[in-house]
């Protein structure tokens, strides 16, 4: 399996920069929904989390680790889905990607419980995405995404004061 490949080394590689750096924060980051990398159970996917995280404990006993998952994936991409709204009238609520489509709950909820009986600090961002049933195309007059996995830059800019406080209390700053 090349992308199994793919992963090992770049796991490889990053665990060899933290022995050299040791640095006293790491964040990892990952979509909990993807296509490609199967559904909450998918056993390879909860074993590759559990032994990177393992692995960068036993390296770095001291370092604070960060884990921020929870992100959406839209079924489809909101922009197009914008776009045709406006030349339709459509209202924009349509855009919208119900909450179990665009997160996948189970998998953040495993996630969250291997993290938190391994002392690793969970942050989810779903809930600067969604609200308890839907995940809106658009925020505050902001578009959240830019496509159907990549949050846009100007959502990161819109919902950065509402971020830092979490961030600054898992962080410890």
């Amino acid at each position: 399996n090349p992308r199994a490949h793919a992963c090992a080394t770049w796991h490889q590689n990053l665990s060899h920069l933290i022995e050299q750096v040791m640095p006293d924060v790491i964040v990892l980051s990952s979509s909990e929904r993807n296509p490609r990398s199967g559904e909450a159970t998918n056993p390879d996917w909860v074993k590759g989390h559990e032994a990177f995280v393992a692995s960068i404990s036993k390296m770095a006993a001291d370092v604070r680790i960060i884990d921020i998952g929870g992100w959406v994936y839209r079924t489809s991409d909101p922009t197009a889905c914008l776009k045709v709204t406006e030349k339709i009238s459509k209202t924009i609520g349509s855009c919208a990607t119900p909450l179990k489509k665009a997160v996948n709950v189970a998998r953040v909820k495993l996630r969250r419980a291997y993290d938190k009986a391994n002392s690793v600090a969970f942050m989810d961002m779903s809930k600067y995405f969604c609200t308890k049933k839907m995940c809106p195309a658009i925020v505050g007059g902001v578009a959240t995404m830019a496509n159907v996995s990549i949050p846009s830059q100007s959502y990161m800019r819109y919902i950065t004061k509402a971020v830092t406080p979490e961030f600054s209390k898992i962080v410890n700053i």
